[in-house]
């Protein structure tokens, strides 16, 4: 009996008990770190591919600037592994006065916005159950201002 009373006391098995308690709360921690940071890399290489398009079009005739810009922005994204295109990859053309381009009267702008379903191609899934809050949409918009 007293054998028994110093077994149901004893500590024995406490540190697997412990570790078994911890072991998921640390795990869902460490995938939610990975998953945001995998987002945040997705953010930069959808704005830095809206940048490189936004500047392809310097020095491109004005005609053809809004084109050039959406095709690099385009490239950019299949190059970094972006198989499932965009909802909308889109280049504009602005001119002076339209409050949207630079100070000089004659300055040409060319916009390059990029809008990317994160949601529907994640990097990462989400953990079943947990629904961590990710971005359903990445958008980028870049202005560069072009000579006429």
């Amino acid at each position: 009996m007293q054998r028994l009373r110093q077994r149901l006391r004893g500590e024995r098995g406490s540190v697997a008990v412990e570790f078994a308690l911890i072991v998921p709360v640390f795990l869902v921690l460490v995938y939610g770190g990975i998953t945001l940071g995998m987002a945040m890399s997705a953010k930069s290489v959808i704005t830095e591919a809206a940048a490189d398009g936004a500047r392809a079009a310097i020095g491109v005739p004005t005609a053809s600037a809004a084109t050039v810009a959406q095709n690099e922005a385009q490239q950019v994204l299949s190059n970094e592994g972006y198989k499932t295109p965009p909802t909308s990859v889109s280049a504009t053309l602005s001119v002076a006065g339209s409050g949207t381009c630079g100070s000089s009267l004659t300055a040409q702008c060319v916009t390059v916005t990029i809008s990317y379903p994160y949601s529907a191609h994640p990097a990462l899934p989400n953990l079943p159950g947990f629904g961590l809050i990710l971005p359903s949409t990445i958008n980028a918009t870049y202005t560069v201002e072009v000579t006429p």
